[in-house]
Order: structure tokens, then C-alpha cells, then sequence
């Protein structure tokens, strides 16, 4: 269990990245990731500073990084990974990070919840590396959730990392999926996953996914009617917040322009070496 000064330290980093400003993000997500390289993984604390450390470096590569800037926020994921994840350069490593990674949470599914903050790490680092190793790497998590999905199919993360990474389809059908099982009593998280899906269908542009953007959007508004003082801001902060990332795809263009800017075509940088260690670690499974 996590002690209440551990909780609140977690919380403390948490709200400075979310509402400081930009000097006051970096120095969250600095403290984030130092925190995260203390121990070795054994605990849920440790867990949780490895996850909240992944969360903020990742949200660091955004339009006003320079390609510097980018590099360094790399490798500090590669640590992170390296040192907390259920990867190893043997086996035996691997599978006793994945059995500790389960045990960290009680009540979820801290497994999912690890290959969840990798896959999102993998397919941004594969964008900008060109690496496709790191793309390998990214697929064959895919294929463990949905092999795990399957055999579990109202398990909350994984429905949690279909509805986020997955694909338009497979994100409708686990929130639907979610909504029956889970909403009633998570519902700012259900609205969190509305505007996330909602923006996926926008960007797929069919008529049967903009049909059911409309039902989904009529969906937040209904529930933001609800509760007007209490959701309605936060409805409206998730639409804000989702859907243009997704319509426009700023986040992936600008990806590949910092590939650009970082490594030319066919030539390789040496300031990307330790990216390839993840193409060499081992995947519990």
C-alpha cells in the first residue's frame, strides 16, 4: 500500500504538471523522473512514480520542443522503461517485472496498465526514431492485449487501453463494452473516454462514424445537463481537449517533423543510440 505521504507527494507532482505553467511542467515532470530511477521496481509506489514519470515525459514532446529537447525526453523514457517496465535483457527479468507490475495496484490490472504507458511510448518513439524495431515492439503489445482482451473481455484496462490506443472499431466496441460494465460509478472517467472516442470517429470521417459521433456527443451533452455546475466545464474542457488532436492529427504531423529535423533520411544519429536498446529488450508475455 502506498503511505499518505507517498500519496500525497504523487498528487503534489500531479497538480503542478496539470495546472502549472510551462517552467513549472518541466519542473514536475523532472522530479517525476528522478523519483522514478530511486529504487528498483518492488513496490506500488514505485509503480505509480514510474507510470506518473512516463505520463509527463511523453506530454513533454509536444509543438514547442526543440529537436534537443526531444532527444534528451527519449532517453529519459528509455530509462524509465528500462528500469521499471516488465522488459529485460533475459527472460526471467521480464517475467519478474510483469508478475510485480501485478501486483501493484489493487483492484486493477497493473500488467495492462504497464503495456499501455509502453505502447504509447513505442509508437511515438518509433515516429521519431524511424526505427522500426520500435514499431515491432509497439505491435506485438497490441497483440498481447488483444490476446489478453479476448480471454477478458470486461476487464477495465484493457478496455481502457482499446477506448485510448486502439483502433477506431475496437475503440467503439470497448466503450460500449465499458459503459455497461463501468460507467455508472466512473462517470468523469466515461466522459474522458466519450471525448476520446467521439474524436476518433470524427477523424474517420464515414458516415456511420459520424453518425455515431453524433450520438456521442449528444450523449456528453446529456450528461452535462445533468450535473450543470459540476460537469458541464469539465465536458466541454474533454471536447476542447480531444477532439482536435484528433481531427487534425497535429500531434502525429508534428512527430514526423521532428524525425525530420532530428535524423535526415537514410542518415543515422548517434544522440538516438540508446533507442535501440529497446529494440533489444525482451517483452514479458
Amino acid at each position: 500500500m502506498i503511505s499518505e505521504v507517498e500519496q500525497a507527494e504523487l498528487i503534489r507532482l500531479n497538480d503542478r504538471h496539470l495546472h502549472g505553467n510551462r517552467s513549472e511542467q518541466r519542473n514536475a515532470a523532472d522530479e517525476a523522473y528522478r523519483r522514478s530511477l530511486e529504487s528498483s521496481l518492488g513496490s506500488q509506489v514505485q509503480a505509480e512514480r514510474a507510470t506518473q514519470a512516463m505520463v509527463f515525459t511523453t506530454a513533454g514532446v509536444n509543438s514547442e520542443s526543440s529537436p534537443e529537447e526531444v532527444l534528451a525526453l527519449l532517453n529519459r523514457i528509455v530509462d524509465v522503461i528500462v528500469q521499471n517496465y516488465p522488459v529485460g535483457t533475459t527472460q526471467q527479468k521480464a517475467q519478474e517485472q510483469k508478475k510485480i507490475w501485478g501486483e501493484a495496484f489493487p483492484g486493477r490490472n497493473g500488467y495492462i496498465i504497464a503495456l499501455r504507458d509502453m505502447y504509447r511510448a513505442y509508437q511515438m518513439i518509433g515516429i521519431i526514431s524511424k526505427k522500426p524495431e520500435i514499431f515491432a515492439l509497439a505491435g506485438r503489445i497490441y497483440s498481447i492485449v488483444e490476446k489478453f482482451a479476448q480471454e477478458n473481455p470486461e476487464d477495465r484496462d484493457a478496455l481502457q487501453f482499446f477506448i485510448q490506443q486502439g483502433t477506431y472499431a475496437n475503440s467503439v466496441r470497448a466503450l460500449a463494452t465499458y459503459k455497461e460494465a463501468y460507467a455508472a460509478t466512473n462517470q468523469m472517467e466515461y466522459i474522458q473516454f466519450l471525448a476520446e472516442v467521439l474524436g476518433k470517429a470524427l477523424k474517420e470521417q464515414t458516415s456511420i462514424s459520424l453518425e455515431t459521433a453524433g450520438q456521442l456527443f449528444l450523449e456528453l451533452i446529456a450528461i452535462a445537463k445533468s450535473d450543470l455546475p459540476k460537469k458541464a466545464p469539465f465536458v466541454v474542457g474533454q471536447l476542447a481537449k480531444k477532439i482536435p488532436k484528433h481531427v487534425l492529427d497535429t500531434q502525429q504531423r508534428h512527430y514526423k517533423k521532428l524525425a525530420e529535423q532530428i535524423s535526415g533520411e537514410g542518415q543515422e544519429n548517434t544522440d538516438l543510440s540508446k533507442i535501440t536498446l529497446l529494440g533489444k529488450l525482451l517483452l514479458a508475455e
